[in-house]
């Protein structure tokens, strides 16, 4: 396996893993909700009581709930899509998407950390980050 090949499935077995860890995360604080502690709750109950839409009774906490949840699915789609790339494209072309994916990661990572920042993510995004940038430099021979 070529040393792009190899990074590139690295990169996106990250994203996959990511991707389990945040869906069950999901289901530990939106879906499990009968273990939560009395702070807990009153945070539950206080995020329910702020409407963000009424006519489709959508609140802070159904917002955030669907954020951490497509959040999930997002990863698993990005990871098994580099996935079948890492396998299927010829390195030339892998070499140009990892090198995307690196420069939009880039930002991502710069933008996350000076705003939102959150260490399990900062983690992620750079990580992904490095994985994808060492698939975008090539080697000698990388067929």
């Amino acid at each position: 396996m070529s040393w792009t090949r190899r990074w590139h499935r690295a990169g996106s077995s990250l994203l996959l893993i990511a991707s389990g860890m945040q869906l069950a995360l999901h289901w530990q604080l939106y879906v499990a909700v009968d273990g939560f502690d009395a702070p807990r709750r009153t945070l539950m109950a206080a995020m329910q009581a702020y409407e963000l839409y009424g006519p489709l009774g959508t609140s802070m906490w159904t917002a955030l709930g669907f954020f951490s949840l497509a959040y999930a699915a997002l990863l698993a789609l990005f990871g098994t899509s580099h996935w079948i790339l890492a396998r299927e494209a010829d390195v030339r072309t892998l070499r140009r998407h990892a090198l995307r994916n690196t420069v939009l990661l880039v930002g991502l990572t710069l933008a996350a950390a000076a705003l939102h920042p959150l260490p399990q993510g900062l983690a992620v995004l750079g990580l992904a980050t490095l994985l994808f940038g060492l698939a975008a430099v090539p080697r000698p021979g990388d067929v």
